[in-house]
């Protein structure tokens, strides 16, 4: 007759009556069906502390003899269920060899089956029937040697090797009650354990199928909690001007994105100077390192990643070298599992989780000198590295100026400089300081903040500007010399040469022929130690060179030294070697 058992994820005891349990000698999770017994379904049949068992581990299933191997797998000798054959995991051969357990992925099993009548099963079981297709496959995870856990029901349209992609049930799963909570991963570790089996049934045109015995085990193992990295972003320059730092989260397995935020991540900001990298201008060093304000402003899933990757934009506030990371315990996989352990990263620079922010803003230039009482002053410019990204708004400066008590008040020629957008810098703003002594080199500070809606610029450091005030022009020193019976007048050199100097205090005569030599030299060092550039050179005495103007020095490095000169006939109230004289120049 037609038997129709189905049993919903229920433990099975012992069976009475008709039917009859395991040989007392058998290890295996099977339903043996009493002979002659026509169809009979069992599903969804799992095995507990009270099925007829004897303690055996998955490794040693089948090492007996071959008996039990046939005896398990099959329903010849029983001729119940039309002697139906099963399907197999392709993993353990017909041998019981399985070369390495099936390694999860994302805790999913890649668990390819074969139907009895492939290649490799059908030597031994020829006895058998051959379940036709379309057919049903049940899969279960032992522990040991039973079927403690049903997992689920797969249909096979074909008859031949493919591929059940099988989830395995996560702590707290309630189809883990047939095994009082236990099943393939640790709750506490995620690891994966224990080994799969598949049952197949046969559906039947009337009342009942026919279901086979168990098949023989595949080992599983790996991993159900995520594994991280946190490196930078594929695009993101190793060194760079944009204010937008990116690295990428990447999960071995789909993560809840609720348990991913800002908050997850720490972001720490050395001081740091520009190498040069990536069309970055080297040299650039950290203003402030107290300043530098590290933060994660956004974490955003990556488009098409299926909850694996996140993109980290991470901002500070000054050239900076910023480094990423998480920890363990910190983001989670759906079924509430968390990385055990931190976020790993790539060992070469272009992958690690480091990336330089370099501050684009400078002032040109930011240390000079400014003579109390000179109405022309010093000029300086806020601008943008070369490369740097074109602000999309304006960049508003607010400046202050810091000084010494009681020195001469110095001004700018703006409070609120600015850089107009799609600009890369400031118009020139002029520093000029009172008339009045002090001491030489009297350092003044000029701060400066910046405020923009474009967020590349806005809130960063800006350098300070530092202007050292002298009561008199420290960068240039003229010494005047007079010669007289010069022989050749055509260079300051040849006059040295051929001429006499002048004893300081001597008396010439009316209309005697003179030369002056003026040596020009940069005196300017430490701190304030300047290139000059068109330095003028002019005599209070308009008869001489041009008009007063003895020449033009197109350059003068700091330290260095130029000879000029004019040649001229002395009348009363001429000039002398200590007459006055004057020079002015830019300093770069």
């Amino acid at each position: 007759g037609l038997v129709n058992v189905a049993l919903d994820n229920q433990h099975f005891p012992r069976p009475e009556g008709h039917f009859t349990s395991r040989h007392a000698h058998e290890p295996h999770p099977t339903w043996w069906i009493g002979a002659q017994t026509g169809l009979v379904e069992i599903a969804r049949n799992t095995f507990g502390a009270r099925s007829g068992s004897k303690a055996n581990t998955v490794l040693e299933e089948f090492a007996a003899n071959n008996n039990l191997l046939t005896t398990l797998v099959s329903n010849v000798n029983a001729s119940a269920n039309a002697k139906l054959n099963t399907w197999w995991p392709t993993a353990r051969s017909s041998a019981n060899v399985q070369d390495a357990p099936i390694t999860v992925d994302e805790c999913t099993v890649p668990l390819e089956v074969a139907p009895p009548a492939d290649a490799a099963n059908t030597t031994e079981y020829t006895a058998g029937r051959y379940p036709a297709v379309p057919v049903a496959l049940d899969v279960y995870w032992t522990q040991a040697d039973d079927a403690e856990v049903y997992i689920g029901r797969y249909d096979v349209e074909a008859n031949e090797r493919q591929t059940l992609q099988v989830t395995l049930p996560m702590p707290g799963d309630e189809r883990l009650a047939t095994n009082n909570g236990v099943g393939p991963v640790n709750p506490s570790t995620g690891m994966v354990s224990g080994a799969l089996r598949v049952q197949t049934i046969e559906p039947s045109a009337g009342t009942a199928s026919a279901s086979s015995q168990y098949s023989r085990v595949a080992l599983i193992d790996g991993s159900c909690r995520p594994e991280i990295t946190i490196t930078q972003a594929d695009a993101q320059n190793e060194e760079t001007y944009a204010r937008d730092l990116h690295f990428t989260l990447t999960s071995s397995m789909q993560l809840d994105v609720s348990t991913v935020s800002v908050e997850d991540f720490v972001v720490t900001a050395t001081a740091a100077t520009s190498e040069g990298l990536n069309g970055v201008t080297a040299g650039i060093s950290t203003i402030k390192a107290a300043k530098l304000n590290p933060r994660v402003v956004s974490v955003t899933e990556i488009a098409g990643s299926s909850g694996k990757q996140f993109d980290v934009v991470v901002r500070v506030d000054d050239t900076a070298k910023v480094t990423v990371s998480i920890g363990a315990n910190t983001v989670a996989i759906p079924t509430g599992l968390t990385n055990l352990n931190a976020a790993t990263t790539g060992n070469k620079r272009d992958t690690d989780n480091v990336v330089t922010f370099v501050n684009p803003i400078t002032a040109q230039p930011n240390k000079f000198t400014v003579v109390t009482g000179d109405e022309r002053g010093k000029t300086f410019t806020y601008m943008l590295a070369a490369g740097a990204p074109a602000p999309t708004e304006q960049l508003k400066f607010t400046t202050s100026i810091s000084q010494p008590d009681g020195t001469p008040k110095v001004s700018l020629s703006t409070s609120s400089p600015v850089i107009k957008g799609g600009a890369s810098q400031t118009s020139a703003i002029v520093v000029t300081a009172d008339a009045g002594d002090v001491a030489a080199g009297t350092k003044t500070t000029i701060t400066a903040t910046v405020a923009t809606g474009d967020t590349n610029y806005d809130g960063l450091l800006v350098p300070e500007v530092t202007p050292y005030l002298y009561a008199t022009d420290p960068v240039i020193n003229i010494a005047k010399r007079a010669y007289i019976n010069v022989g050749d007048s055509s260079s300051a050199d040849r006059i040295e040469a051929t001429g006499t100097p002048a004893p300081r205090d001597s008396r010439l005569t009316d209309r005697q022929a003179v030369c002056f030599v003026y040596t020009v030299s940069n005196t300017s060092k430490d701190d304030w130690a300047t290139v000059l550039r068109d330095v003028q050179v002019n005599d209070s005495d308009e008869r001489l060179g041009d008009g007063g103007l003895i020449g033009t020095i197109p350059t003068l490095a700091s330290g260095a030294s130029v000879k000029l000169f004019s040649c001229g006939t002395l009348v009363p109230q001429d000039t002398t070697t200590d007459g006055p004289i004057s020079a002015s120049g830019e300093g770069k």
